[in-house]
């Protein structure tokens, strides 16, 4: 990637939205700051067809890497949720197709590009995939 931002276009059920790769690595933190201040948010999906949409982009534009997405585990409950828009995640694809549990989970949530979720330790720098609706209202 180069000094500015790589746009892919992705249709997210029910609007059309744009995912934003970072052009900088960053900590967690600091790419959920940055998309928050700059986009709508870190990445989230809610089910299996934005799954398979998120995959499809990643395959068909060669993006390759771990990215952060908007997972966090909850450091008292464990429970992972979507901070982007406030919720327990329902649907889910980890790497070893179970969440991560406490105590031995980190507490950051990434997307490798095959799609896999992964936890990994939230000071790692990694690029982050942003959203923001092409069509505000």
């Amino acid at each position: 990637m180069g000094p500015s931002s790589l746009w892919l276009l992705l249709l997210l059920s029910p609007r059309d939205t744009r995912i934003t790769v970072t052009p900088v690595p960053q900590t967690w933190e600091e790419a959920f700051d940055y998309c928050k201040e700059n986009h709508r948010g870190l990445l989230f999906m809610r089910g299996k067809v934005e799954q398979t949409e998120v995959e499809t982009l990643l395959n068909v534009t060669g993006v390759t890497g771990r990215f952060w997405i908007g997972l966090r585990q909850s450091r008292l409950m464990g429970f992972w949720f979507w901070t982007t828009i406030d919720k327990v995640v329902h649907y889910h694809n980890w790497k070893d197709n179970r969440p991560p549990e406490l105590p031995l989970s980190h507490h950051c949530g990434a997307i490798e590009a095959g799609g896999k979720w992964r936890d990994l330790n939230c000071k790692m720098k990694l690029p982050a995939l942003c959203i923001e609706d092409m069509y505000p209202t």
